[in-house]
């Protein structure tokens, strides 16, 4: 039986975000050939590996472990955005935050190890290397090739984003992913609004976002209705051959059988969590919370029921 590890949520942040295609690919695999990659974590909190972690706990699927030694939290973070700049593309958002987190956590590491009388210490402040993050900066341009302006930039950036986490967790999200494009000055400047401003903006630009792929996708109706009619008209009357055997024959129960898959999940879960659930410790505010979404999923349940009926 594997061991229950913490999920902490700074460590989470760094999970290198993928679409929900490689996600169920992710997850066949695991089911087809087992967990081939090991969960990595230091003090018994998951530093990398957190998808893999949590579909092989909910499945029950046996998983290998390396055990991290680090001296200092930093040295930790700094580890775990290391491994992952190799599979984010260098121009997304997402990579800024993960170079940004290397040096402020480099900056943090280097001044809790200056209190340490090591020869390697001693060496870095006999070369006046240590203030200011300079030699922080140094080391990074050598190992990544990023400069120390734009360093000190991606730093302040993902310190920003780090505050954002706190207060509007979907909305890091979206920001980190691409989904809301917003500079990483503007950013740093979002960081400082509360909770309730955040969230309208928020707000506003998933609006924003579903409209524009709403008209994307009016857009592909009327482009197949236009294409349905020239196709009726004599002079256009010719057989189109290029590209039919790509087309996914139509399903009309598509949708029901997503959400028929789809359930026992969720039925799953609830089981568990019914099983593991401490009603005496749980805080109200969770309980109520829960309760409330469970009343939406009742309405939704017997809503459903009835068109289908």
């Amino acid at each position: 039986m594997n061991t229950e590890y913490q999920i902490d949520k700074e460590f989470l942040n760094l999970s290198v975000p993928i679409t929900e295609k490689e996600q169920e690919e992710l997850e066949r695999s695991i089911l087809q050939n087992g967990c081939l990659e090991p969960i990595t974590v230091w003090q018994g909190i998951i530093i990398d590996g957190h998808k893999r972690y949590k579909f092989c706990s909910y499945e029950e699927i046996e998983f290998a472990v390396i055990e991290m030694e680090f001296r200092l939290r930093d040295e930790a973070i700094e580890w775990a955005c290391l491994q992952k700049l190799p599979d984010v593309d260098k121009k997304t958002p997402f990579f800024r935050y993960l170079v940004g987190k290397m040096y402020k956590c480099r900056q943090r590491t280097i001044r809790e190890l200056q209190k340490i009388p090591t020869p390697e210490i001693q060496e870095k402040r006999l070369n006046g290397t240590e203030h200011k993050g300079k030699y922080a900066a140094l080391e990074l341009e050598n190992e990544i090739g990023v400069n120390h302006n734009t360093l000190e930039l991606h730093g302040s950036y993902s310190v920003a984003l780090d505050v954002i986490a706190e207060k509007d967790i979907a909305l890091f999200r979206a920001l980190t992913r691409g989904n809301v494009k917003i500079g990483q000055r503007g950013v740093i400047a979002m960081s400082k609004m509360d909770a309730a401003k955040l969230g309208n903006i928020r707000r506003k630009a998933f609006k924003e976002i579903e409209e524009k792929n709403q008209k994307k996708r009016n857009g592909k109706k009327k482009e197949d209705v236009m294409t349905s009619d020239n196709e009726a008209t004599p002079e256009n009357n010719i057989p189109i051959v290029t590209g039919i055997k790509e087309m996914p024959a139509f399903d009309p129960d598509k949708e029901l059988k997503g959400l028929t898959f789809t359930i026992p999940t969720w039925i799953n879960v609830m089981a568990k969590t019914e099983k593991k659930i401490n009603v005496e410790t749980a805080t109200n505010k969770a309980k109520e919370n829960l309760i409330a979404n469970l009343y939406r999923l009742q309405e939704q349940v017997y809503s459903l029921l009835e068109v289908l009926e």
